[in-house]
């Protein structure tokens, strides 16, 4: 009979990083690219940070108080997705 694995305990596990954390999130498709979309189809803003989308539409209104509120606002019409 063979051993047995020991299995790493749960306090073990979340003391580990998280994908997102580790450099693949940051290499291969995923590498942030300044301005435009990765290979992965994320889209970031001239200073490397990954946008997410919150609404698919808005009014000329909403996005008024989005900025307010601290929100970057990314729009395009054409249906490209920006390239």
């Amino acid at each position: 009979m063979g051993k047995s694995r020991r299995r790493q305990a749960f306090a073990d596990l979340v003391k580990e990083p998280t994908w997102s954390q580790t450099d693949a999130s940051r290499s291969g498709q995923h590498a942030p690219r300044r301005g435009g979309f990765n290979a992965a189809g994320e889209f970031f803003d001239v200073d490397g940070s990954k946008l997410h989308r919150v609404a698919e539409d808005v009014t000329e209104e909403e996005a008024q108080k989005l900025l307010e509120a601290g929100a970057a606002v990314v729009a395009e019409g054409c249906g490209c997705g920006g390239s």
